[in-house]
């Protein structure tokens, strides 16, 4: 990590943010790895405003425990993908197709 220039990190993630038309209300990173929370965040953390700081939101623990914590956020498991144990199933093979076909 002390071989990362943080300064010049900062200064991309800002100029590239501030370019791209769309406001973030939220992002929950659901069930991420060990490894998300000891190395990837932290450096994140480090380039990102203090708003957008605010605005991730990690969940882990339990399947149900993740579900309440979402739901408490207005994401009920109508609008969850079924991965993360809500009923949206995610068919992306079948996107890529229908995209291509209308030459998307």
């Amino acid at each position: 990590v002390s071989v990362i220039d943080r300064k010049l990190m900062k200064m991309n993630f800002e100029s590239i943010s501030g370019c791209i038309p769309l406001r973030i209300g939220g992002i929950h990173i659901c069930h991420p790895p060990w490894f998300f929370g000891k190395i990837v965040y932290p450096i994140m953390k480090v380039i990102m405003s203090e708003r957008m700081r605010k605005r991730i939101k990690v969940q882990s623990g339990s399947e149900e425990r993740v579900l309440e914590n979402l739901k408490g956020y207005g994401l009920g498991r109508e609008v969850l993908p079924s991965e993360i144990g809500g009923d949206v199933i995610l068919d992306t093979d079948s996107w890529i197709q229908e995209m291509k076909s209308r030459g998307m």
